[in-house]
């Protein structure tokens, strides 16, 4: 966007939860998804959130929000552990293996709201609890930001790579096109580190030039 033309008039939201974990992980690879359609969730009038780890009372705040702004009542369950979020229907963690976690085939949670680091961890353990590290975001942003389809500019635009612009898939189309060019809501505290966003577009840019 040129200087001298108006910004949007309101920032993205993409710390909302949004749609489904399981959503996320299928954008990405094929494979039946099982968790509740967002038309099943409309269907029952409420949004099952199931939270975990330090900072579940953050995520908590946040998708009840959400769910209220989609006309939806909230139901809140509190994991008792970070990886009751992904057991099968085993009970078990199968950290190599593709499926969808119990809690969600069994139409408990809806969603996991979750976020990120910018820079990986595994690339900058010095900055892995810096909180200009992070970005606060729904399942599915989260899953794409980190495959790095989209990224941001310098003031917290997005900016969608070029594989996710020539998508002909509907589902994305409908999330991430009309999201070019937005600004995103940014915290009150521990903004993102200009620094720390420029690596990450840098790698995104590249990665698209490499596909052209």
């Amino acid at each position: 966007m040129s200087a001298g033309e108006s910004p949007r008039t309101h920032p993205v939201n993409l710390r909302a939860p949004f749609l489904l974990a399981c959503v996320a992980a299928s954008l990405l690879a094929p494979g039946p998804c099982a968790a509740r359609s967002l038309e099943q969730i409309r269907a029952t009038g409420e949004l099952r959130i199931c939270v975990a780890g330090s900072s579940a009372a953050f995520y908590r705040r946040n998708a009840e929000i959400f769910a209220r702004e989609l006309g939806l009542r909230p139901q809140v369950t509190a994991l008792a552990a970070w990886d009751d979020q992904f057991r099968d229907a085993r009970g078990e963690v199968d950290r190599e293996a593709r499926y969808v976690p119990e809690a969600m085939a069994s139409g408990r949670c809806d969603l996991y709201p979750n976020d990120l680091h910018i820079v990986p961890w595994r690339e900058d353990k010095a900055n892995w609890l810096n909180p200009s590290n992070g970005l606060c975001l729904s399942a599915i942003h989260d899953k794409a930001f980190d495959n790095h389809m989209f990224s941001l500019t310098d003031d917290a635009r997005i900016v969608l790579s070029q594989p996710l612009k020539a998508s002909k898939d509907t589902f994305v189309r409908d999330i991430f096109w009309p999201a070019e060019d937005q600004l995103i809501e940014l915290p009150e505290r521990f903004a993102p580190d200009r620094t720390f966003i420029a690596r990450h577009r840098n790698i995104t840019l590249a990665q698209s030039n490499d596909v052209q």
